[in-house]
């Protein structure tokens, strides 16, 4: 139990401490981005794109890079069978989902984008 003494507030206080890591992790990435900020890349952060969420996209003339940021205190472990993450933290040891599995699934959505914000601005530009 939490200080509220109920039970869904210790859920919910994990939960918010986990995005605030994740914020911090992101925000960490994007300093070591700025070197990059007056190339022909461009850089987009937090992006939702059709039920997609990235947490940073880098568009540069010859590729496209997804980053998904983490952000783990503890020793990792990077399954090979199945590709999960293990983290040991003292006693605890937690398991967390494949980010690759997310990342697999941002490419398509990324491409139907792109084609339809090329359509987009071939309209424009017949207009």
């Amino acid at each position: 139990m939490t200080k509220s003494g109920h039970s869904a507030c210790a859920s919910a206080e994990e939960d918010v401490s986990n995005r605030a890591a994740g914020w911090i992790g992101e925000q960490n990435l994007a300093y070591f981005l700025e070197c990059f900020l007056n190339t022909s890349f461009c850089i987009f952060y937090g992006l939702q794109l059709d039920n997609c969420q990235i947490d940073v996209l880098i568009l540069a003339p010859t590729f496209i890079s997804i980053i998904e940021v983490k952000s783990y205190s503890g020793f990792i472990t990077f399954t090979n069978e199945n590709g999960q993450i293990i983290r040991s933290l003292g006693k605890r040891r937690d398991g967390f989902s494949k980010p690759l599995l997310q990342v697999d699934r941002q490419p398509p959505r990324i491409a139907s984008t792109m084609v339809c914000l090329d359509r987009a601005a071939a309209d424009t530009d017949r207009s």
